[in-house]
């Protein structure tokens, strides 16, 4: 029997996840559409609107009034606390 590869264990959910968050980085953390999310990360509407929608339930991602999307409070606390981490390593 061949040994399994690590892509083997890949969860496709967590996958479509990690990508739009990589998406809501942009340029420079600028709020983005849901189309700029759907580019950076080659996922249909469905997807990402579906994504960004538990993201924003769990405190991961928010939406403003002008309809785009950045980073939540929890992920910029858990940034905050890894960077004071890595700075008293």
């Amino acid at each position: 029997m061949p040994e399994r590869q690590a892509k083997d264990y890949a969860n496709e959910n967590t996958v479509h996840t990690i990508k739009i968050l990589e998406a809501l980085e942009g340029a420079n953390f600028e709020p983005v559409e849901i189309k700029r999310i759907m580019e950076r990360s080659d996922l249909p509407y469905d997807k990402c609107r579906r994504v960004l929608m538990t993201l924003e339930m769990l405190g991961w991602a928010i939406q403003n009034e002008q309809k785009e999307w950045t980073f939540g409070k929890r992920l910029i606390k858990l940034a905050h606390r890894l960077r004071r981490y890595k700075e008293g390593v």
